[in-house]
């Protein structure tokens, strides 16, 4: 079925699960922007590295669990660079466990520095879902993609988690993988799925956007198959998920992980639903519905709403009024 050909039923539902207008559902932190260990062609790193390192601070990362508090949703910590380049980020961990009982919380990694002490943490810490970027099926095709040399040790580093994980009995904990979905790569998705499928509790082909259009096209294209709807649509993220950025910057975007120079505003200044529903926010939501993405930074040539259904119903939430948003 392709994204932009949904029922009517469909719709509702995807408007259901996606229109979060309350709080995100996908609540991010960012833990920093450094030089990544690894270069990834499918990744604005490959192209734009950070120009300044930042680091997130303890009082950033409190208040950021803080605002999450008893609520359930997804809050998923990552950052721009490997996730686990951050020095505190094990104890973060905890941290994120103790402040927000009843989020589902994701982690996302490389692997690469995930060695038995780092993954007997991961597993005592209690967070909910561990997502390890493989995103290559051979040693050959991950340093081409990575510029890595180390396939082998990193699948070692995925296999010794999922091996304490089963030790522990720790059934609170989900591990998943992925091989980036990209024509070059197309080889090996089948060979891929079917060797940690029987590994990990999900191994799946994940779909690639361009984001923010940062990435060389010339470099990487999406796999046959992934279909770009021809007629654009509002992006869902601007109504379901957000990041915190490491000095408390609230960002548009979920997705534009490289730092926005023109955020909502700041957690440590600010309450943070007053700036979700704000009026900035609100702009933005309706300048999408109006097809202006190429008046708003990183929209314009961002693919990452092709990567989510259509639910949207012009006729009825084509220019969303001011209540409509809360």
């Amino acid at each position: 079925m392709k994204l932009h050909n949904f029922g009517w039923l469909n719709k509702i539902r995807n408007r259901q699960q996606y229109m979060r207008l309350e709080f995100p559902y996908v609540y991010g932190i960012s833990l920093g922007e450094w030089q990544c260990n690894r270069v990834c062609r499918m990744c604005p790193m490959f192209n734009a590295p950070p120009k300044v390192e930042r680091y997130i601070s303890d009082a950033v990362f409190n208040e950021a669990c803080r605002i999450v508090g008893e609520r359930r949703i997804s809050l998923e910590i990552s950052a721009y660079g490997e996730t686990f380049q951050h020095p505190k980020a094990d104890e973060y961990l905890f941290v994120a466990r103790k402040l927000c009982p009843n989020a589902v919380i994701v982690v996302a990694t490389n692997g690469s520095l995930l060695g038995r002490e780092r993954c007997e943490k991961i597993v005592d810490s209690g967070i909910d879902h561990l997502q390890f970027s493989l995103d290559a099926g051979s040693a050959e095709s991950y340093q081409w993609l990575t510029r890595a040399k180390n396939y082998d040790e990193v699948c070692r580093n995925l296999e010794t988690l999922v091996e304490i994980r089963n030790k522990r009995n720790a059934k609170h904990l989900l591990i998943t993988t992925h091989i980036i979905g990209i024509k070059e790569l197309q080889h090996e998705f089948d060979p891929f799925v079917k060797r940690w499928s029987a590994v990990v509790d999900y191994a799946t082909v994940r779909k690639y956007g361009n984001w923010a259009g940062l990435v060389d096209d010339n470099e990487v294209s999406p796999a046959e198959g992934q279909e770009v709807p021809q007629e654009r649509y509002p992006c869902a993220w601007l109504v379901y998920a957000t990041k915190i950025e490491p000095n408390g910057d609230v960002s548009k975007c979920f997705v534009h992980v490289t730092g926005d120079d023109n955020p909502l505003g700041n957690i440590m200044e600010q309450n943070f639903e007053s700036i979700w529903k704000g009026g900035r926010m609100k702009k933005l939501r309706e300048m999408h519905c109006n097809n202006q993405y190429g008046e708003i930074e990183f929209c314009g040539n961002c693919m990452i709403w092709s990567l989510f259904p259509n639910f949207w119903n012009r006729k009825k939430w084509g220019i969303f009024p001011s209540k409509t948003w809360g």
